[in-house]
């Protein structure tokens, strides 16, 4: 997956293998056979340096991940699933204190997995607070 999402983000930017290789200071050989998935494996350094050089961030994601975490932490001894699917977004900020939670798109269960069956907006972008599952 990750292979892929490269190269859709090469396309989007007008950049060619050789010219990510250069970038990245690896060789185009290499890069292309990582790309066709032919044995050839890149770094780790130069996978993240790939990554930054085509403005893809996987911090984001753990930062999500994390404010997700942390939501449900502050919720689950105070709250039931029910109660939390009852709150308004504002109430939600109030309840964790926590404003980054203004940032996600608060969906019900059926429209989190029709948003997320279309695959065009990022699904840790929803939250689906009805089935919030909190954490043990």
């Amino acid at each position: 997956m990750i292979v892929e999402d490269i190269k859709n983000r090469m396309k989007l930017s007008g950049i060619i293998n050789s010219q990510l290789a250069e970038l990245i200071g690896s060789n185009p050989a290499q890069l292309s056979l990582f790309f066709k998935g032919e044995g050839a494996s890149l770094k780790i350094n130069i996978l993240q340096k790939c990554l930054d050089e085509l403005g893809i961030d996987t911090a984001v994601y753990m930062g999500r991940y994390n404010l997700v975490l942390s939501v449900a932490e502050r919720l689950k001894d105070k709250y039931s699933i029910e109660q939390v699917s009852s709150f308004f977004k504002e109430m939600k900020v109030k309840v964790v204190n926590n404003k980054a939670i203004l940032q996600f798109i608060d969906v019900d269960a059926a429209e989190f997995a029709r948003i997320n069956e279309m695959g065009i907006v990022e699904s840790n972008l929803l939250i689906p607070f009805s089935e919030l599952r909190f954490c043990s």
